[in-house]
């Protein structure tokens, strides 16, 4: 099991045993008011599921990880790299999100991130990472920008919270070839 280590968090792959609490996750609906999409409202049971399916994907197209505290290992998060096409050097930046507010500030966001976008390139031999966030969710933006995303286009009204327009950026994170001298 590959676990990345920084100063402030451990990216771990996510388990089985992440389900009971990434439920609850997944039914914060002030969780969700920072998140592209709407939230469903997921039973435990289609969280198990949808778990099991990131679980067995992991490390196969896709990574998808835990954040944790590195001191006293708490879980408190979720970070997924999806649509990894080492062929291509191409990679989705799924998104991040910190379950309580407190620990959406002090660089646990950026820091996992950073991590988890060194051990792509470092593995899959990723050269470009893109994704879409909301563009009012400035925190997030500002964190990605920190390591290094850019953004490379705004969609207005793209995504829809409450039944309301919001604009959404694409962000991109592109590496100089290693071929290119």
């Amino acid at each position: 099991m590959t676990v990345l280590e920084g100063d402030l968090v451990l990216l771990r792959p996510l388990a089985a045993e992440d389900a009971e609490r990434v439920n609850a996750w997944h039914n914060d609906g002030a969780l969700y008011e920072t998140l592209l999409g709407e939230m469903y409202g997921p039973t435990p049971r289609e969280t198990r599921a949808w778990l099991q399916d990131r679980i067995a994907a992991h490390g196969a197209g896709e990574l998808n990880f835990a954040i944790c505290l590195r001191d006293g290992g708490a879980h408190v998060g979720n970070l997924y790299i999806q649509d990894i096409d080492p062929e291509t050097g191409i990679a989705r930046y799924q998104g991040i999100f910190l379950a309580a507010a407190g620990d959406r500030a002090g660089g646990l966001g950026r820091e996992a991130t950073s991590l988890a976008m060194d051990y792509a390139m470092r593995t899959f031999g990723i050269q470009r990472i893109w994704g879409d966030l909301l563009a009012d969710n400035a925190p997030s933006l500002r964190a990605m920008q920190a390591v290094g995303f850019e953004i490379e286009a705004r969609f207005p009204g793209q995504a829809t919270k409450r039944g309301l327009p919001r604009d959404v950026v694409r962000i991109v994170m592109t590496v100089p070839s290693r071929d290119a001298s």
